[in-house]
């Protein structure tokens, strides 16, 4: 971790995580549930919620609304 990596961290009280396998199978993880759900829902909104009940922990629901919209576009 660089210098501002850790006062960041500090300075918001978070603890920092190095543990890259585990955090490798945690993204894996979440991706594999992404294609599921990518076949499962048919439109944006109903995959947004299908990830967020899939992973209540996950942070930042604007990155996931994000790709949503993009995954799932509105007919022109």
């Amino acid at each position: 971790m660089h210098g501002g990596e850790v006062a960041a961290a500090d300075a918001l009280g978070l603890e920092l995580d190095d543990d890259a396998d585990r955090v490798i199978a945690e993204t894996r993880a979440y991706l594999d549930a992404a294609a599921e759900l990518l076949a499962q829902e048919d439109n944006a909104l109903g995959f947004f919620h299908a990830m967020l009940q899939k992973f209540p922990e996950r942070l930042n629901a604007g990155a996931l609304w994000g790709s949503a919209t993009a995954l799932f576009p509105q007919p022109a």
